[in-house]
């Protein structure tokens, strides 16, 4: 597994993203290289929603990430997917 700390924007629903706010342990897919991968996003804090229109500090796991560990760096702009709509951006600020 790899885990990553990551600063992450989740989406507005007038920007396409949620009609929800998001939560802690959601599981959407994380776009390598235009490769969606199954992941979990867990925030730094005691809370439980990641609130939408924010950015927002998160661990991200990924339980495949080993697959992919040479494309993901510092710096590493990403999207957060649900199939194929775009959720949030996103950028790697460090690995575990």
């Amino acid at each position: 597994m790899l885990k990553l700390e990551a600063d992450i924007y989740l989406n507005s629903e007038e920007e396409g993203g949620m009609c929800k706010e998001g939560f802690a342990g959601m599981m959407p897919s994380f776009n390598v290289e235009n490769n969606l991968i199954m992941c979990r996003v867990i925030l730094h804090t005691n809370e439980t929603i990641i609130r939408r229109g924010q950015c927002q500090k998160v661990i991200i796991e990924l339980p495949y990430g080993e697959d992919y560990q040479d494309f993901i760096f510092e710096g590493y702009s990403f999207t957060l997917n649900t199939g194929r709509k775009i959720i949030a951006h996103g950028k790697v600020m460090s690995i575990y």
